[in-house]
């Protein structure tokens, strides 16, 4: 899995405040729309070879 998931996983569990949990969550959100993007796009990229 992508690094910046982990690491945006990792501050979610050590936040304290609901507030930081939601403002990294969407952070997530939008790291993992990218994440499944580029590998939607790797694996049509390989289905065509």
């Amino acid at each position: 899995m992508n690094h910046k998931i982990r690491e945006l996983m990792r501050k979610i569990d050590s936040a304290k405040t609901t507030i930081q949990r939601l403002s990294l969550l969407e952070k997530l959100d939008v790291e993992v729309t990218k994440y499944r993007k580029e590998q939607e796009q790797k694996f049509k990229h390989e289905k065509r070879i």
